[in-house]
């Protein structure tokens, strides 16, 4: 991995040279032809396809899908390749942090070019055909979304093209063929889960294929659990804390590597985390909710364990479906997305409003009250603590900010990819994206119900809509200067929760959550002042 790290490094460097001296009128891509490329992940390219298609047809534009690929490398590899060697004129990406640090570079990059990207503002000041006559595409967006698209100077240069809804899905026959409810908070969470291991006369009943059927099944190849982490410190700390975080700065606004420690959030929800892939010494010690070799099981194989019947509940996102395709009928398996259970330490958060909230039980009749389940709401409970308890409730993981079309700065044919993407928000545009994704589209505030498709979609999507209604998003988004400069980020990708907490609790590398938090802490406060210089910020 290093040795491809490094080649990965040293070839950008060889390309960046090659074309800083050259400025020039554009890439070297035909005049006549629009050359798209897309990243072929969980949404696969089937929808952009249709597109594409439909686009020519109704203008007799000529556009191409020029380039697919699976590595995300190679986008901003062929990015920074410049005009003479790159020829994209519309990228269909993913990005695991953000752009922005190219962007940030300024005109350091292409000679000629204040940005390596084009400017975008026009496009979310545009209204979309097929909604209405005077909402712009920026109103539609879903604010998170907005924002997250917005650089430092108050302009975009990426369109989401992915709704990227992310949760807890359960399997909802299974649920329903055993008589267990969805858990309210997390506390419900693991007593659903312990029932879950008792339902066969005191131990785990067999899937089809007579294997065990887990409470739960994860992959410690990739942190899909840092969905449900997120969502829980972010409900424990409150969302303007958590967006504190991501600045890099604690309640007083001051920059400081202690915000790990100051917020209690972050060891709240490595705990639960914890908890769940606990596999302990041996199986008289595990926690028991997965299978003692999930921390070794890519993440394929845990969505295909998980479709197979072998567990009730995975984190995963709403791309679920198309990937496994090639494994299962769409809409063959009920499946949903379930409400992320409240992390029942909320109510000892500094943050909460009053301690009127202060035991798991008041919890769960303040969440049904929430839910219309309950019409009174409990006796001494406070509207303010209502009101951070149902923000809690809404609160879900997208990476709709890291699916992102952008047009090189350098393109000869700005002016029609930019008519490209003004297709691709229409509701014409957008209907196409749903059929041939199996669901999946622009994170936009509009009535889906709407689109003629709507009611071609398996209840696994249509969940995910139904929890797009109202959400608060939290995630990455990393559109700071100390998350796109400085590197900070919620959880790093080579020092996983599940490699520490999902192993055998005698090796070394097991990690207690506390131990864990400590070790984060420590490696960013090493190099926060060299943060802080790279993110240009001081206090």
């Amino acid at each position: 991995m290093k040795k491809n790290f490094l080649l990965t490094i040293l070839l950008i460097i060889v390309f960046m040279f090659t074309f800083l001296g050259c400025g020039g009128p554009g890439n070297q891509s035909s005049e006549d032809t629009l050359k798209i490329a897309i990243v072929n992940k969980g949404y696969g390219t089937k929808w952009l396809t249709q597109i594409v298609d439909s686009y020519k047809q109704k203008t007799g534009k000529n556009v191409v899908i020029d380039k697919t690929t699976s590595l995300v490398e190679w986008v901003t590899t062929s990015l920074l390749s410049g005009p003479r060697s790159n020829d994209v004129d519309l990228y269909f990406s993913i990005s695991e942090t953000s752009y922005y640090g190219l962007l940030n570079r300024g005109s350091t990059l292409v000679q000629g070019y204040d940005y390596i990207l084009e400017d975008l503002s026009d496009i979310y000041d545009y209204v979309p055909e097929g909604y209405d006559d005077q909402t712009k595409f920026k109103d539609l967006l879903n604010s998170y979304n907005y924002e997250a698209a917005t650089f430092k100077n108050g302009k975009q240069y990426t369109v989401p093209w992915a709704m990227g809804i992310e949760g807890i899905v359960y399997n909802k026959a299974l649920f329903n063929q055993y008589g267990l409810t969805i858990p309210r908070t997390t506390d419900e969470f693991f007593e659903v889960m312990d029932d879950i291991k008792m339902l066969n006369n005191g131990n785990y009943v067999q899937a089809a294929n007579g294997n065990n059927i887990y409470p739960f099944v994860y992959s410690g190849r990739e942190s899909y659990l840092q969905i449900a982490y997120t969502v829980w410190w972010a409900q424990y700390e409150g969302l303007e804390n958590f967006e504190n975080f991501l600045k890099g700065q604690n309640s007083q606004g001051i920059y400081t590597a202690d915000i790990f420690l100051d917020q209690r959030g972050m060891l709240e929800a490595y705990k639960v985390v914890h908890d769940i892939i606990y596999i302990g010494t041996d199986s008289s010690t595990s926690n028991g909710y997965v299978n003692e070799n999930a921390n070794g099981y890519t993440f394929t194989q845990a969505q295909v364990k998980f479709l197979e019947g072998e567990a009730f509940m995975m984190c995963t996102g709403d791309w679920l479906e198309r990937e496994m395709e090639s494994n299962f009928d769409v809409g063959e398996l009920q499946i949903e997305f379930m409400p992320i259970p409240v992390i029942s330490s909320i109510i000892d958060s500094e943050n909460m409003p009053d301690d009127s909230i202060n035991d798991d039980n008041t919890l769960r009749e303040v969440i049904d009250y929430i839910n219309g389940k309950k019409q009174q709401l409990p006796e001494g409970v406070t509207n303010e603590a209502l009101e951070y308890v149902t923000a809690a409730t809404k609160m879900y993981c997208t990476e709709g900010n890291h699916h992102v079309a952008f047009i090189p700065s350098y393109s000869n044919q700005i002016d029609e990819a930019k008519e490209f993407l003004k297709y691709f928000i229409s509701k014409e545009g957008q209907s196409l994206a749903m059929q041939y994704s199996y669901g999946n589209m622009c994170p936009l505030n509009i009535d889906v119900t709407s689109f003629d498709y709507y009611d071609n979609l398996s209840t696994f999507q249509r969940s995910k809509f139904e929890i797009a209604r109202d959400a608060i998003y939290v995630g990455r988004k990393y559109n700071t200067e100390m998350t796109y400069a400085g590197g900070l980020k919620i959880a790093r990708g080579e020092f996983k929760m599940e490699s520490s907490f999902g192993v055998d609790a005698s090796s070394n590398s097991y990690k207690t959550p506390l131990e864990f938090l400590l070790e984060e802490h420590n490696h960013y406060r090493g190099q926060w002042s060299t943060m802080m210089e790279f993110a240009g910020v001081h206090n």
